[in-house]
């Protein structure tokens, strides 16, 4: 039982790291690369309502097109970049962000706390 967890949390830590390295490859810090929640439902492989519940505690940075209070100019013009053509009511997450809520809120598995042998 223990060695089947293992492998698709093994498996699914692969894919969360080659969907991080499709964003690597610009040369832009974490901070300014803009993701909108269909990009971070599928690298967190949760549902709408759970995005929802998430942004509601306050858990996970995120920007709403609509407030224009956000200081950093860079990062200001990265979301406007990235909303030009969308609807005005978006909401936009920063990859490093999301890179936070993932470190912050990883749960390790009882079981590899254990002493059993296999």
């Amino acid at each position: 039982m223990g060695r089947s967890n293992d492998s698709s949390l093994n498996k699914r830590v692969l894919e969360l790291s080659e969907k991080i390295n499709q964003f690597s490859s610009t040369p832009l810090p974490p901070e300014f690369i803009i993701l909108d929640d269909v990009d971070v439902i599928n690298i967190l492989k949760i549902s709408k309502r759970k995005l929802f519940e998430i942004r509601q505690k306050r858990e996970i940075e995120f920007h709403p097109t609509s407030r224009t209070g956000i200081k950093d100019k860079r990062l200001r013009n990265a979301i406007a970049e990235k909303a030009k053509g969308r609807r005005a009511s978006k909401i936009y997450y920063t990859l490093r962000g999301v890179l936070n809520y993932i470190q912050r809120y990883t749960v390790t598995p009882l079981y590899s706390h254990l002493n059993i042998a296999s």
